[in-house]
């Protein structure tokens, strides 16, 4: 593989008959037939100059680009930023020098972040207007440079504006923690230190994790197992019961891959972030602890806790049980199922998920990382930034005196994570069950305790209901301002000033904490009044205005949200009477869609249960068959969004950019990802298609061209033809060229052109200008493929026709200087032949 991006010389730049300078080891012959700003408005079209966007561009065109865009103007609110390789900008003049605050600015790989941020990418990213470009020597990869470098700035890209997305999403977890108040009873605090000097097994999701199982069950009784509820049902039908059950995600998906969770014993304890799923957490029977704040604002009633805060970037259920782990005081923990990438075979889950028995996933690769067996393998945004915020983990419990040991070959290599067999792991044993240390740690939760916590708990939502409500005053107040300011002169302006000033010395003075609450729920609308440092539109008082309405819009809706959660207080509190209104309490738990509470209710409630009236048990029945129904309804949505990642439309495009870049490992770990593939009548075709390119890239033509003929009719085809249409032409097999190119034209319209010069350069004018003709009438904004039609009625000797498409040309675009040219060409005398 070779992925320098400085590989290959761009050698001299040439002058192009249209006076402009480029290199044609990185454009070829793009600027051969027609000026630059043409060829850009061609491929490019209007997408390239929208307002309030971020344009990342990799490549410069022999930094024609560059130019075009600073002749055309950046659009208001806009921002380009073009990363090229250093050898190449060391052979163009004049594009190191640009002021990044002009809103254009080129940059190589290595400082783009940097410049990127400077341009305040941040803000683009989090108003979904930051857009990722190929240039045209990218798209047309000529310069054997680019195709990796496309592909590590994608990645770069990707991963940097995931984060950015992730944060929009605040308002999930704040619905989550609301709906959760009253499940969120004991903090993890009471945990700390509970294991010093002791060993814990941590059991995860990956494909590992059936590898550690049979010496996790030989030392058990030595052990401080930690797993996350998704692998329950696997730990059910191998023996084990993990002595703590972590669990995090707050999406309803989470109940389905974790129901098996609550067929574990009562003394099976659940440890959740507050913001867990809440038709998963109001259904747990056994005991439970919370991590992080139970309240999602700042309050005087919230407990001491264990705050999550210092591994938030990237933090997963493992990285949360590790977090766990290690504040429990272990002295080293053991990781099962903690890959954070895919295997060989491109299995992202461990036996017994619904992930893998789907098979591989292919789309869901975003990166490429090293395991511990010194192999590459494939994983995503998410899995990587939780590895690197893992790995920081492992450092930080290093130096507090906690191993972390990760014994899988198969996972990702980490710097702080020791790679041991556990042949080499020493245990020191347990003084009693793991189960029975945690217990003693745990604080009554029932009967009087519980409800005087739910009562202090309807106390501070009560509490932030007023708050709130006096935040929406004062927003109203401050819009009401605004408007009445219309019209009025610079006294009437200053008084305006000066009440806004007292109204926000008391939003951030009284009111600071239920401000900084409205502004973390209503992220989004916030996030649509950001703007770059130049966007001087529209006016401050406009802002302002925006500012307040968000400000009142996201308060109405928290108070609803709050007026919600007190009904379920005042519910959770009816629960725990002697004689409970049965009836109401199943509407309630419909109402919030937690039915699975009517099996939780019982199991807490056996003396009372027993004494339903008939009309009350077929109302908890109905509860029961609301909740399988929830569940298979879940299950049904979630099996098709993995049937989109089992789909193979992105497959071409994955292997044209493994070839481009020679990368024959990736194309090897993908072809063995397919040939496991559920469906192998459509992964088939892609297998022949990737053996073709890895015997083009081991310098087997013959033997690629008998992959590629092999490729059945479809997409991989498609590419296929494409590959031995190249092929053909290099072997100067014109007659089969012709026919792959007179194949591909068929089917995909941007091709016609290019046959139609074949047909033009094998003498077969009248053809080549019907190609033509039936292109351009599908394509009429296609400028250069109608210059090279008149450049056809030209070599014919057919100046009607020149005229005609050269005067097509200049009515769409008057400054076309190929086709002006050539229009003033027919109008000059011929040079005498004497």
């Amino acid at each position: 593989m070779n992925d320098n991006p400085e590989a290959g010389q761009p050698h001299e730049a040439v002058t192009s008959r249209f006076g402009e300078r480029y290199l044609p080891a990185v454009n070829g012959t793009a600027f051969e037939q027609a000026d630059a700003g043409a060829v850009f408005r061609k491929h490019f079209g209007p997408a390239l100059f929208n307002e309030g966007v971020f344009y990342l561009i990799v490549g410069t065109d022999s930094g024609l680009l560059y130019r075009h865009i600073a002749a055309q103007g950046v659009p208001a609110h806009s921002r380009y930023l073009l990363i090229e390789s250093p050898h190449v900008l060391a052979c163009l003049d004049g594009l190191n020098n640009n002021d990044p605050c002009s809103g254009l600015a080129v940059a190589t790989e290595a400082e783009w972040q940097e410049i990127a941020a400077d341009m305040e990418l941040e803000k683009y990213a989090l108003l979904n207007r930051a857009i990722l470009v190929r240039s045209l020597a990218v798209t047309h990869g000529h310069h054997e440079g680019y195709a990796p470098l496309w592909n590590r700035i994608s990645k770069q890209f990707d991963k940097l504006t995931w984060h950015h997305r992730i944060a929009l999403s605040n308002h999930i977890f704040i619905d989550c923690k609301l709906m959760n108040l009253t499940e969120n009873q004991v903090p993890a605090r009471c945990l700390e230190g509970a294991f010093q000097g002791k060993t814990a097994a941590l059991l995860a999701g990956g494909p590992s994790l059936h590898d550690l199982l049979p010496w996790v069950k030989a030392n058990r009784q030595d052990l401080l197992v930690i797993a996350v509820s998704r692998v329950s049902r696997t730990l059910l039908a191998a023996g084990i019961q993990p002595d703590v059950c972590v669990s995090i995600d707050p999406t309803d998906f989470n109940l389905l891959i974790s129901k098996e969770s609550l067929e574990l014993p009562d003394d099976t304890l659940l440890a959740n972030v507050a913001s867990l799923a809440p038709g998963l957490l109001a259904s747990w029977q056994g005991k439970k602890v919370f991590l992080e704040q139970r309240y999602p604002w700042t309050s005087d009633r919230e407990p001491q806790n264990l705050n999550l805060a210092e591994i938030k970037q990237g933090t997963t259920v493992t990285n949360t049980a590790l977090f766990l782990a290690v504040k429990m005081g272990v002295s080293q923990v053991v990781l099962g199922g903690a890959d954070f990438c895919f295997s060989h075979q491109g299995e992202t889950h461990a036996e017994g998920s619904m992930e893998r028995a789907m098979g591989p996933l292919p789309l869901l690769n975003e990166q490429r990382v090293q395991t511990n067996a010194g192999k590459s393998a494939d994983t995503t945004n998410a899995y990587q930034s939780s590895a690197i915020t893992l790995d920081l983990q492992a450092k930080k419990a290093r130096e507090e005196g906690c191993r972390v040991i990760n014994p899988a070959p198969d996972a990702m290599r980490l710097e702080h994570v020791e790679h041991l067999p556990t042949s080499d792991i020493t245990l020191v044993p347990l003084p009693r069950p793991a189960r029975a240390i945690i217990a003693e740690r745990l604080p009554e939760t029932r009967g009087e305790a519980l409800r005087k916590l739910y009562l202090e708990i309807l106390q501070e939502v009560d509490l932030q209901l007023e708050n709130l409500a006096a935040v929406r005053k004062l927003s109203q107040k401050a819009l009401k301002l605004g408007k009445k300011l219309l019209d009025k002169g610079a006294r009437e302006a200053a008084q305006h000033d000066k009440a806004v000033t007292r109204i926000e010395s008391r939003l951030y003075g009284r009111y600071v904490n239920t401000t900084t609450f409205i502004k973390s729920y209503g992220l989004q609308r916030f996030a649509d009044i950001l703007r770059p440092a130049d966007d001087k539109e529209p006016s401050p008082r406009h802002t302002s205005e925006l500012y307040y309405q968000a400000f009142a819009e996201t308060s109405v809706e928290l108070m609803e949200k709050l007026r919600e959660a007190r009904t379920r207080i005042l519910s959770r509190l009816e629960e725990e009477k002697a004689d409970p209104d049965v009836l109401a309490l199943t509407e309630q738990w419909k109402r919030d869609r937690q039915a699975g509470r009517a099996r939780q209710w019982r199991h807490s409630h056996p003396e009372r249960a027993k004494r339903l009236s008939e009309e009350q048990r077929r109302a908890l029945q109905a509860c029961d068959e609301a909740f399988e129904a929830t569940l298979e309804v879940t299950e049904q949505a979630f099996q098709r969004r993995l049937a989109g990642f089992t789909q193979l439309h992105r497959t071409v495009h994955e292997v044209r950019d493994a070839f481009r870049s020679r990368d024959s490992a990736s194309l090897l770990r993908l072809r063995d990802t397919l040939r496991s593939h559920r469906d192998p009548d459509q992964a088939g075709p892609y297998v022949r298609l990737i053996e073709g390119c890895l015997a083009e890239l081991g310098g087997q033509p013959s033997e690629a061209i008998q992959h590629y003929r092999e490729v059945p009719e479809g997409p991989a085809r498609l590419e296929a033809a494409a590959r031995l249409f190249a092929l053909y032409s290099e072997a100067g097999e014109q007659i089969a060229a012709r026919d792959m190119l007179q194949t591909l034209a068929a089917d995909i319209p941007l091709y016609q052109p290019l046959y139609a010069d074949m047909l033009h350069a094998t003498g077969e004018t009248e053809a080549a200008v019907e190609t033509y003709t039936d292109y351009l009438l599908a394509h009429p904004d296609d400028l250069d493929s109608m210059m090279k039609l008149g450049r056809i009625f030209l070599d014919a000797g057919s100046a009607e026709g020149v005229a005609w498409t050269m005067n097509y040309i200049l009515e769409k675009d008057p400054g076309h200087a190929a086709a002006r040219a050539l229009v003033e060409s027919l109008t000059q005398p011929q040079a005498s032949s004497e």
